[in-house]
Formats: structure tokens, C-alpha cells, sequence
């Protein structure tokens, strides 16, 4: 079953081409693949070996590499300990540093390799012992009875001081990097990498601080060894001729090179190392990228290929039509240092050969399928004139209708090829009727649509009904509140009236004449409205706790009345205003649709007033369209075809922990620096009259600011829109007390 489904479209396919090419095709295809399985076996086997043989040549070079950095790393380490122990030994004093300087310059003669010996102390004075490139050495001292500097002395064999060669004013041993870093750490570490200050040339220092028996620090001891050593080191390894070895930090700063490329560059009037993204050598500078891309949080320490049992990995990477094979091994010791060395080699250097031999056997390849097309071309004449008469039928059938039969005589194959074309013939009738009942069903679908389509629009009309029942509820809760609130009193004055005129009827039994006539004359029942008025005000309460129960039920529809804090779902109030304002969005005859692009983050619930935010977001919306529809308008009345898309983008992330950002962005025209100073001013508006108050950014602010302890912040630039960033605490509470704290 599944090499049937898998044949079929071939199948078909081929029912489009002549039968001679039928023919021809399957025997010069199997040719054409014998040849070619063959081609591609033999160059894939070769590729394997010579990536073997290149992966053999990396790891030796990288043992090599490895080993000299074994060497590298121990004897700076090794001179801090003999210093330290001369100092357990009570054979010198970190607080008299000249008795340092003969020994100091000795250590420097018997280690060549080492740049510089040095010994400084809590005091702030320092000597040390340089080995120049030239051979010599020299003698830096500051002390305190020579004052803030650093002064350099020549020397002779005999270790002593002559002539002043430089002096560095104001200059504190205790603020220079390797100090505090073994400070910092309290044991041998080493330094970061870091630029000489008057040559500039990258170097590191290898720390030891020394401590008395009572644990006070006393002063550090250093040795510091320049990279260039390493960088010529590895120009003498032999990996082919474009062959590379580079040393680099996690942060992708180079350590050494073999390219002879600097370690250091001047950029401006300052001097930084080169990272491997930034090298000059376009090689290493793409190699670089790719592992910086491939690699986690731009640390190359992170290279996913690195096996974490063996500290290596080797991945291939193709730049341009090279491919260049590449060892990364990670260097670590127990004294903070982390290097990888990488061996890059071009795979094209050792396929030379065997890219030759490919281009030979391609030619033969086209030759011998030639002669393949020669004699299939020969071999489908024979087979094709039969198979002539059976086409002939086939098209008068393409060119009616289905309801005829095919009838072919000729050979068996021939007349078992008819009986399946009319087999085919009749599977067409069926699929015809299939389309027809497909078609049907497209009707009945369309016809749901239409149907879903005025129920979206009944969506929308309630929507809009929300909005003006907010409103009106608004409107209506005032009044009812002042009557609903003096009905009790009223209730109390009545009853008090309706008492002393009980107690007057009582006492006063003969009611003056001009009181009975003005009762005859303004038929006054007085029994009757006793009776009644009480009757009145509690129709009138009943009334009245009935307006303000429909005006909350009208409020908790709106959600506009929500003065509570909750935790409420940003998102949700953001879609329910959009919802809100979705035929304003829409397109009108002068403008396009506004499209509304949502780049939602994962925000938590927030403690807030939700109906209060949702205030906000419906007049920085509201805003946002008018500004839209006002750029439309000048273009329409410029007649200006070059117009865009008029788009909204909200965006919501989570900053700090505790706080959440909510961006609501058009590409509207932009707000003029003048104006923007009082955009948040109570009554400000650039508005038409009678389209604005000037009030709704200025409450929007009040909210934000004041209700939520946020802010609220506008950028904007001309002919490029407007942004509004909203930032709230994810807790009101912590947000409260952040404010009383500032």
C-alpha cells in the first residue's frame, strides 16, 4: 500500500510525456545513478578520510597547544609561592621593599619568559623587576619617602640602579587590577587580561596575597607574563597554509593568534583588545560570528557542540564555498582561568585531488549517458508506433465528453491499457459528481459564514451597547444617590409635621374660619394626604433602590465602577477595549483598516483597578485612531499616494521582577516637541472643537501615576509616530511603599 501511494504521482506525471520518453527515461535514469552512486560513494569515502586525516591533525596540535599552556600557566605560579615562602621563612619583609630589589631582579634573569616580578604592599609602595625584549632589565620602585610616583631605574650586572629612564606620577599600586583582584579573591588567582599602560600590549598577572600569622593582609605578589609569547608560539604550529590556531576568552577576546594579527587596537584615543567578531583576518572574524550565533547568551564558553565529559567538540562551518573544520577545547585551571583554543583547517586544501578526479569521472559520466539517450531514443521508435493509435483515441475523448469507451486493437498490453483508460474514464465521472456535492457543501459553508458574520456584527453592536451604558449609568447614579440619600430625611420631617398637626387637631379643636375657608377652597383632603404621603415616600425609596440597583448592574456590565484592587488580567482589559473600539478600527471611505499588531509577553496578574485601566487603554486607543485618521485625511486632501498602512502595536513585557511595561505605539504624524511638554496638562487638546475635552490624557496620567504608583511616558518624533509606555509594579502594595521610600 505505501509503494502504491508513493508511485502514484509519479505515475501521473508520467502520463504527460510522450511515450518514447517513457521509454528512454527509466533506462537512462538507472545508467545516469549507477554512475552517479558510484561518483558519489567514491568522493564521500574520500571526504571521510580526509576529514578524519584533519581531525587527527587537530587534536595533535591542540596536545601541543595544551601542553605549552601547562607551561605557560605554572611558572608565574610557581615564582609567587617561592616569594611567598621567602616571606614565611622571615627572609624578607613586605614592608622593606628595597631589600626586595637584587633578589626580585635575579628572579627576572632566571626566568626569562616572565615579564615582570613585582612585590607591593598595604602601604601603597611597590618594586619590581622588568625583563625588557632587549635583554636588560629594570628596577621600578615607589615608596613613600619618594613620594605618589613610580620610578623606572636602568641597571647593571651587578643588580644595582643607575640612570632614571621613566617615572609615572600618582601612581597606587593597591588600585592597579592584579591588586584587587587578589585582594578580591584572598588566594593565587589570576588577573583578567589587561593592556600594559605605557606600551599597551595585552598581559596577565598571576596573584598572591600574603597575610600575617594574625590573617591581616600584608601585600601581594605578582608575576606577570605577556600574550605575545603564546601568539608566536602558535605561528610555528604547521596546520596547512591557511590553516589557523587562535586562544580566546568566553567573551570572544583573543588571547593569541598564529595569524600575526594584534592583540590590541587603538580605537579613538584609547586602546581595547580585539574580540574574534572584530578581527581583522576575515577567516577568523566569520568563524567568530558563527560560533557567537551558535553559541548561548553570546558566551563561547556555551558552543553546544563542546562535549562537557571531554572538553572538546569539533563542528564544520561553510563560509562562502569554503568549509573549514574546527576543534574548540576548553582550557581551564583551579585559578580562574578559562581559555579555548580553537584549530580551524580548510577542508578544500585536502580535497584538491579528489575534486580533480570528481570533474574527470563527471565528463565520463556525460559521455557514457550520450550514448545511454542514443540507444534509448533508437529503442522507444520500435515501441511507440503501436502505442500512436491508442493517443489518437485518447484525445477525441479529452475533447468530448465522458460517456464514451476506448476500443484499441492490438496486442494484449495494448487492449489491458485501453480497459484501464476506460476504467479511468469512469473513476472522472465519479469524481466529477463528487465535485458537484463539494460544491454544494462550499454553499451550505458559505452560507453558515454569512450567518457567523451577523452574529460577529451583533458582537459588535453590544459592544457598542457596553460602552454607552457605562455612560449612561454614569449619568444616572448622581441624582438617584441625592434623592436616594434625602428620602429618609424627608421621611423623618414628614412624620415630625404630621405629629404636631395631630397634636394642633387634638388641642385645638375650633379651627379658625380663614383656615377652614383656604381648606374648602383648595380642596384639601388633609385626612387623605395624612394617609397617603407616607404611602408617596415609600413609593418613592422603593423607586429609588430600584434605579441604583439597575444602575450597579449597569456598572458591573460596564466595568467601569470597579474602585476595588484586584488581580486582574492585563491582557484581558486590553482586548475588551479593543473590542470596544473595533469599528473604529475599521476602514472607512477615507481611510484604510487600522491593523492592530499584539506583542503580548507572559505577564502575571496584577494587583490594580481594572476599570480604571481600562480607561486608560480606551483614551491612549482613542487618541491613536484620531491621529490616524487625521494623517489620512491630509493625504487624501494632498492627494499623496505614497500613504502607509495605518497600524497600532501594543506591546507587554515583564521588566525587573516587579514591574511590567505596557507600550501602545501608531505611525501616526508624530507630536511637536512643544507639544508633548504639555500633553498630560489638564484641558490641553489640539483637537477640533467640540471633538475633544483636553481631559482624557491628563485623568489617563492621574491613574497612572497616582491610583498605581507608575508612570506614564510619551516619545514621539515627527513623520514617525507616536509611543506611549505604561509601567506598573505587579504589586500596588510594594508600589505604594517604593513611592513613600523615593
Amino acid at each position: 500500500m505505501l509503494i502504491r501511494k508513493l508511485w502514484l504521482p509519479f505515475q501521473q506525471a508520467t502520463q504527460k510525456l510522450p511515450v518514447k520518453w517513457i521509454v528512454v527515461i527509466p533506462f537512462v535514469t538507472q545508467v545516469t545513478l549507477v554512475v552517479g552512486l558510484t561518483s558519489w560513494l567514491s568522493f564521500q569515502t574520500g571526504e571521510e578520510a580526509i576529514k578524519t586525516l584533519a581531525y587527527q591533525l587537530q587534536e595533535e596540535t591542540t596536545k601541543r597547544v595544551t601542553a605549552n599552556l601547562s607551561n605557560y600557566q605554572t611558572i608565574p605560579h610557581q615564582i609567587n609561592l617561592i616569594n611567598s615562602n621567602q616571606i614565611e621563612l622571615g627572609t624578607f619583609n613586605p614592608q622593606d621593599l628595597p631589600a626586595w630589589e637584587k633578589y626580585l631582579w635575579q628572579q627576572s634573569q632566571i626566568f626569562p619568559q616572565v615579564n615582570l616580578v613585582a612585590i607591593a604592599n598595604e602601604q601603597g609602595e611597590q618594586v619590581m623587576a622588568t625583563h625588557l625584549d632587549t635583554g636588560d632589565t629594570v628596577i621600578s620602585i615607589a615608596y613613600q619617602n619618594l613620594g605618589a610616583s613610580l620610578t623606572t631605574y636602568q641597571t647593571n650586572s651587578r643588580a644595582e640602579k643607575t640612570t632614571i629612564t621613566n617615572t609615572t606620577p600618582n601612581y597606587d599600586p593597591r588600585k592597579r587590577p592584579w591588586y584587587q583582584k587578589a585582594v578580591k579573591t584572598g588566594k593565587a588567582a589570576w588577573s583578567d587580561i589587561y593592556l600594559h599602560f605605557v606600551t599597551q600590549a595585552p598581559q596577565i598577572s598571576a596573584v598572591l596575597p600574603f597575610y600575617d600569622q594574625a590573617g591581616r593582609l600584608t601585600g601581594v605578589g605578582t608575576t606577570v607574563v605577556k600574550l605575545q609569547p603564546l601568539s608566536d608560539f602558535l605561528a610555528t604550529l604547521q596546520v596547512g597554509k591557511t590553516g589557523q590556531v587562535l586562544i580566546i576568552e568566553p567573551n570572544g577576546n583573543l588571547v593569541a593568534t598564529s595569524t600575526g594579527e594584534s592583540l590590541s587596537r587603538q580605537v579613538g584615543d584609547k586602546f581595547q583588545r580585539v574580540n574574534i567578531t572584530e578581527s581583522s583576518n576575515p577567516v577568523t572574524q566569520a568563524i567568530g560570528k558563527h560560533l557567537q550565533q551558535v553559541s548561548e547568551k553570546n558566551n563561547f564558553e556555551n558552543t553546544s557542540q563542546i562535549n562537557s565529559t571531554e572538553n572538546r567538540g569539533n563542528i564544520e562551518i561553510i563560509l562562502g564555498d569554503r568549509t573549514y573544520f574546527t576543534e574548540i577545547t576548553q582550557f581551564y585551571d583551579d585559578k580562574g582561568l578559562r581559555w579555548q583554543t580553537l584549530v580551524i583547517i580548510s577542508e578544500e586544501e585536502f580535497l584538491e585531488k579528489i575534486i580533480v578526479n570528481n570533474q574527470r569521472t563527471f565528463i565520463l559520466s556525460l559521455i557514457i549517458l550520450l550514448i545511454t539517450l542514443v540507444i534509448g531514443i533508437k529503442t522507444s521508435s520500435w515501441i511507440v508506433k503501436p502505442i500512436q493509435h491508442l493517443n489518437t483515441s485518447v484525445n477525441q475523448v479529452t475533447q468530448g465528453d465522458l460517456d464514451q469507451n476506448i476500443i484499441v486493437e492490438g496486442s494484449g498490453e495494448l487492449r489491458t491499457l485501453a480497459t484501464n483508460f476506460n476504467q479511468m474514464i469512469t473513476k472522472l465521472r465519479s469524481s466529477r459528481s463528487d465535485l458537484q456535492n463539494y460544491n454544494q457543501q462550499l454553499e451550505s459553508t458559505l452560507g453558515d459564514l454569512k450567518s457567523t458574520q451577523l452574529q460577529l456584527i451583533q458582537n459588535e453592536k453590544m459592544s457598542s451597547l457596553g460602552q454607552l451604558v457605562a455612560g449612561v449609568a454614569h449619568e444616572i447614579n448622581n441624582p438617584v444617590n441625592f434623592i436616594a440619600g434625602n428620602i429618609s430625611h424627608a421621611q423623618v420631617y414628614i412624620d415630625d409635621l404630621l405629629l404636631i398637626l395631630g397634636i394642633y387637631q387634638k388641642h385645638y379643636s375650633n379651627i379658625p374660619k380663614e383656615i377652614t375657608t383656604e381648606i374648602e377652597d383648595q380642596d384639601i383632603e388633609l385626612e387623605f394626604i395624612q394617609e397617603d404621603i407616607l404611602k408617596v415616600l415609600i413609593s418613592m425609596r422603593v423607586g429609588a433602590d430600584r434605579i441604583q440597583g439597575i444602575v450597579k448592574s449597569l456598572r458591573n456590565f460596564s466595568r467601569l465602577d470597579e474602585s476595588e484592587v484586584k488581580s486582574a488580567d492585563i491582557h484581558e482589559g486590553i482586548d475588551s477595549t479593543l473590542l470596544i473600539l473595533q469599528s473604529k478600527l475599521q476602514g472607512k471611505n477615507d481611510r484604510p483598516s487600522i491593523e492592530v499588531c499584539k506583542n503580548y509577553g507572559d505577564l502575571p496578574l496584577i494587583e490594580c483597578y481594572p476599570g480604571q485601566l481600562n480607561q486608560v487603554f480606551m483614551n491612549l486607543l482613542v487618541n491613536a485612531i484620531d491621529a490616524l485618521e487625521d494623517k489620512f485625511h491630509k493625504q487624501k486632501v494632498s492627494k499623496n499616494n505614497k500613504s502607509i498602512l495605518p497600524k497600532i502595536t501594543i506591546t507587554t513585557e515583564v521588566i525587573d521582577q516587579r514591574k511590567v511595561r505596557i507600550t501602545i505605539t501608531d505611525n501616526a504624524d508624530g507630536i511637536t516637541e512643544s507639544v508633548q511638554s504639555r500633553i498630560f496638562d489638564p484641558f490641553f487638546t489640539t483637537k477640533e472643537v467640540g471633538k475633544g475635552t483636553g481631559l482624557g490624557l491628563a485623568i489617563s496620567y492621574k491613574i497612572i501615576t497616582e491610583k498605581h504608583q507608575g508612570q506614564l511616558d510619551c516619545i514621539s518624533q515627527l513623520d514617525q509616530g507616536t509611543e506611549f509606555i505604561i509601567t506598573l509594579p505587579t504589586n500596588l502594595s510594594q508600589g505604594l511603599t517604593f513611592a513613600r521610600s523615593d
